[in-house]
């Protein structure tokens, strides 16, 4: 059983949290692995370190790269118990808390909230950090000037590629019809401003209004910036942010100088 699963048990009644916590396998999906070792070959990558928080029960990190010593760090009691039975190094803490006792030279952060300012805090100059954009992650890290993009590993299906080609592009919304109804194959922005509109032309154009008009609300409403927006709070329409003209998967920065921030951090 995964968490997921165990979590959903209690929720239906069908255990307690004072049973005891079962022992299952961790996962490590052949797509992930594959993944990180086209990061290992395209960028010459032999990590000695790598730093995994919000692991969950993940382990592809470390068959990618059965060489080196894997920290995985969750918060989840049930994870951590079925890596550590694997002989994978885990600890149950909270990532902002803890500081690897050594420097790590890869950090991934995947699907977790755990901000890369604070997890990257020990890393020295030359470091890789992985990250997806599940939680604005990769947003956040292209902020940070000590690290420095370089690219995109892609994964589709059996298809494992990088993209190291017009960067920038990672990071600028659509700005033409084309491009939205290039990047919108389902047509999701097509039939939002029709049902709030009326509209079926001038979609880009239309869609900017939305958004503005959904900004104005979380303006009023004092909403956090990072949690959704909405066209109507009482309804719960919500309305995303408009696609980038490229979009990423596995992005890639390295960090290129310390910030004096990150010298004042000594390990647990």
């Amino acid at each position: 059983m995964d968490s997921a699963k165990f979590i959903y048990s209690i929720f239906q009644g069908e255990r307690t949290m004072d049973e005891p916590i079962e022992i299952y396998e961790p996962y490590a999906h052949e797509q992930s692995v594959q993944t990180l070792r086209v990061f290992r070959e395209v960028f010459q990558c032999n990590p000695r370190v790598i730093y995994y928080p919000g692991c969950s029960s993940d382990a592809a990190p470390s068959l990618a790269f059965p060489e080196s010593r894997v920290i995985y760090v969750d918060l989840t009691e049930a994870d951590i118990r079925s890596l550590k039975a694997k002989g994978y190094e885990a600890y149950c803490i909270n990532a902002h808390e803890y500081v690897p006792d050594s420097s790590p030279d890869v950090l991934i952060l995947l699907n977790t909230g755990v901000e890369p300012e604070i997890a990257s805090r020990s890393m020295e100059v030359g470091s890789y950090v992985l990250c997806n954009n599940y939680f604005h992650t990769a947003d956040m890290m292209h902020k940070l000037s000590s690290f420095h993009f370089l690219g995109v590993i892609h994964s589709v299906g059996d298809s494992v590629w990088h993209d190291t080609e017009s960067l920038d592009k990672f990071w600028q919304e659509v700005d033409t019809e084309e491009e939205l109804a290039a990047s919108d194959p389902g047509g999701f922005f097509t039939r939002l401003v029709q049902q709030q509109t009326g509209k079926t032309e001038n979609v880009l154009a239309e869609y900017h209004k939305l958004l503005e008009r959904a900004r104005e609300n979380a303006a009023r409403y004092n909403t956090s910036p990072d949690e959704p927006l909405f066209l109507d709070m009482r309804l719960g329409i919500a309305i995303q942010q408009l696609p980038r003209k490229k979009e990423g998967g596995l992005f890639i920065f390295r960090r290129v100088f310390r910030a004096f921030t990150d010298l004042s951090f000594t390990p647990l």
